[in-house]
């Protein structure tokens, strides 16, 4: 393979919105940017995925009382839904700190 050919591909040119529309560079001008509109729509996925998770693992818990591998694995279940809403949680004030101290808006507000 040739390691000249792979360094002449002009990104900017490379990636476009559409076909036939502008590039990714000429809509985001850094990365931050495009990690901006991101990142909270992550957030809100993530935060869906999670609850319906836990109604799973709840519904999975109540549906089978007298089966104790089915109980422990929804108790199981419902344990990392919950530490995966705590994980998501502690990000999400993370990022507040760190827009509190850098002044530089992460979350798009």
């Amino acid at each position: 393979m040739n390691r000249n050919l792979l360094a002449q591909v002009n990104l900017e040119e490379a990636y476009k919105i559409s076909p036939g529309g502008k590039s990714v560079a000429s809509v985001y001008g850094t990365p931050a940017d495009l990690i901006n509109v991101i990142l909270p729509n992550i957030f809100v996925l993530v935060g869906v995925v999670l609850l319906i998770y836990i109604f799973i693992a709840g519904f999975r818990m109540v549906s089978q009382p007298g089966n104790k591998g089915a109980t422990d694995s929804a108790r199981k279940s419902l344990t990392y839904a919950v530490t995966g809403f705590l994980l998501l949680f502690a990000s999400y004030w993370i990022m507040q700190i760190v827009e509190f101290y850098t002044g530089v808006s992460i979350l798009g507000r």
